[in-house]
Order: C-alpha cells, then sequence, then structure tokens
C-alpha cells in the first residue's frame, strides 16, 4: 500500500506500508497538479491512499503503534468517562 501525502505546492512523499519502507519526494507544478491528483485517485483505496502533510506523521504514527500494541497485549489501562470528567474537573 503507498501513502501519499498531499500538499498542494509542496513535496509528496510517498511510502510503502508493507515489509518494505520506500520514501520518495516529489515536486508537482501547478500545471499538472489536477491531473497528477486525479491519476492517483484512480487506484483502489487498498493501494493508495491520499493524506496531508504533517510534520509529526511519522513520531505520531509510532505513538499510536505503541498505544495500539499495549492494547493489543492487555497492558493498557482504560477510564470510564466519568473518571475522566472528574480528573478533568480537578485539573480545570
Amino acid at each position: 500500500m503507498f501513502v501519499f501525502y498531499e500538499q498542494l505546492n509542496q513535496p509528496f512523499c510517498i511510502f510503502a506500508k508493507k515489509n518494505k519502507m520506500h520514501s520518495l519526494q516529489l515536486r508537482v507544478d501547478d500545471k499538472i497538479y489536477d491531473h497528477f491528483l486525479w491519476l492517483l485517485s484512480k487506484f483502489d483505496k487498498e493501494e493508495i491512499e491520499i493524506i496531508n502533510d504533517d510534520p509529526n506523521f511519522f513520531s505520531n504514527k509510532n505513538y499510536l503503534q505503541q498505544e495500539l500494541d499495549e492494547i493489543n497485549e492487555g497492558k493498557a489501562t482504560f477510564i470510564s468517562q466519568k473518571d475522566l470528567e472528574n480528573r478533568l474537573d480537578q485539573i480545570v
């Protein structure tokens, strides 16, 4: 699966989500930008996903993956909405 970071007049970052990770940056001229996005839209959503460019994407992805791993391994601690509201009331 490929993920494309989309930002007008900004480079695209492309990487594969399978076993082997690839990175590629492209600058797309405004003249072909719409055509390029049209071409990308022709791929199946399981093959290509267009997402906004976020400089924190990889750190966020790693953090969320660690959180998901904790949930899947039964190591995560959950609290109720009521407990959350009580904690927030104490902070505010």
